[in-house]
Formats: structure tokens, C-alpha cells, sequence
């Protein structure tokens, strides 16, 4: 089969609420939290964190603070003029979630490329 060079697979991750007896997933986080997160671990702040993913402050704010309240736990320390820093529960979110990010990142990439292997002997 000519298939074209280059293809890959991607993945998304999505922390969510719910689901239990059938009951809808309500998405809590996912990768532009998880970035915003990052960059408050990188920078201390909010809004080093926002300017450097080209997003507006105001819509950083509402990001993390939809999270905070659909999860019930503060992710983020805000002191002002001095910054912002991960709390406990922020931190381990975050690790959380990059772990379960790397974990499925590498097994979709071996999937699809045992998967296309299998393609290409046919």
C-alpha cells in the first residue's frame, strides 16, 4: 500500500469530572491549562505565563479559575504584585497530568507504527 511519508499520530488528554453510571464527562483540564500551568512554574506569574502562550491575561484568569472551581481546589497562589505560584494540588495536577500525557503519547506512537508497519507489509 503507498501510504505518504511523515504520518504520525497525536494525542489529546483531558482531565475530567463525572462519568460514573453513565453520567457525562465534564472536561476539567486540558493541554492549554496544563501550558498555563507550566509557565506559572517557568515564570511566577499568571501573566508571564499568558504573554508567553500569546493569550490575554483576562482569559488566563478564567481558564484556571473554571478549573479551580469545577475541581474545588485551588491550583494557583495569587500574591499580586509578587506573582502567582503552583499550590500542592496545583503541582500535583500538573505532574498528573503530564505523566498520563507522556504514557499516552508513547503508546499511541508505538500503536501507529506497528500499526502502519503492518499496513505497508500488506
Amino acid at each position: 500500500m503507498n501510504l505518504p511519508d511523515g504520518l504520525g499520530v497525536t494525542t489529546q488528554i483531558y482531565i475530567a469530572m463525572g462519568g460514573k453510571g453513565g453520567k457525562t464527562h465534564r472536561t476539567a483540564m486540558g493541554r492549554g491549562v496544563a501550558l498555563l500551568l507550566t509557565g506559572i512554574e517557568e515564570t511566577g506569574s499568571l501573566l508571564g505565563a499568558a504573554k508567553g502562550l500569546g493569550m490575554a491575561y483576562s482569559k488566563a484568569w478564567k481558564l484556571v479559575g473554571a478549573v479551580e472551581e469545577e475541581l474545588g481546589v485551588q491550583l494557583i497562589i495569587r500574591d499580586g504584585a509578587r506573582g502567582s505560584a503552583l499550590t500542592e494540588e496545583g503541582t500535583a495536577l500538573l505532574a498528573l497530568y503530564r505523566k498520563v500525557e507522556e504514557v499516552a503519547r508513547k503508546a499511541s506512537d508505538e500503536a501507529f507504527a506497528q500499526g502502519l508497519e503492518e499496513i505497508r507489509l500488506r
